[in-house]
């Protein structure tokens, strides 16, 4: 849920992080643009270097995002958001 003035453009944002739009009904944000007038480009992940989350905050960028760590792209210690081993945030 948004709020402020980040307008639901910014990676806090759970919908922009994923590359979507928001739908008010399901995340209840405030003065929302990242709605179907605007066109939202698919997220560039560079890899997150998370050392004591275990990445799974929402400050993950691969968390946020709602897709597992890759190992040839983050280097995150004692992660529980790869394979198997824990859940990705679903949306």
């Amino acid at each position: 849920t948004c709020k402020g003035n980040t307008r639901c453009l910014k990676k806090y944002c759970m919908c922009y992080a994923a590359g979507r739009k928001c739908d008010p009904a399901v995340c209840g944000c405030r003065n929302c643009e990242n709605d179907s007038d605007r066109t939202v480009a698919p997220r560039v992940l560079k890899g997150c270097t998370c050392r004591q989350s275990k990445c799974l905050k929402k400050y993950c960028e691969c968390f946020a995002a709602g897709v597992e760590c890759d190992q040839a792209k983050c280097s995150c210690r004692d992660c529980k958001n790869r394979g198997e081993a824990g859940p990705v945030m679903q949306l």
